[in-house]
């Protein structure tokens, strides 16, 4: 999702998201125009393991303006139709301090 946003290319990163959570809240188009577009550069996914099959930790370096993050979070996916969709993703380190407009904690639950 992320390299798909960070490109441009919103309405197709969006489509990773459950279709309820991108009508408003920090998965909406607008609100990830603002997340990536606040960003210096873009979202380096580190690491992904699977410890089950719908969660699935992560480590990823974050940069916004000077400040530098090593992050980790949890993505929650789900199953619909026989396609994975992104339903949470829970921040896990505190990086929001680099992350200004949309933070990782501000999923819709």
């Amino acid at each position: 999702m992320a390299r798909y946003a960070h490109s441009g290319t919103l309405s197709l990163a969006s489509t990773f998201v459950v279709p309820e959570k991108t009508k408003r809240g920090a998965f909406s188009p607008q609100a990830l125009t603002g997340f990536y577009r606040s960003l210096s550069e873009p979202i380096a996914l580190i690491d992904v393991l699977s410890v089950g099959d719908s969660r699935f930790p992560v480590r990823y370096r974050v940069r916004n303006g000077k400040q530098d993050c090593d992050g980790s979070a949890t993505v929650t996916t789900v199953t619909r139709g026989g396609r994975d969709f992104i339903h949470a993703i829970r921040a896990e380190n505190g990086c929001e301090s680099a992350v200004t407009v949309a933070s990782w904690n501000a999923v819709p639950r």
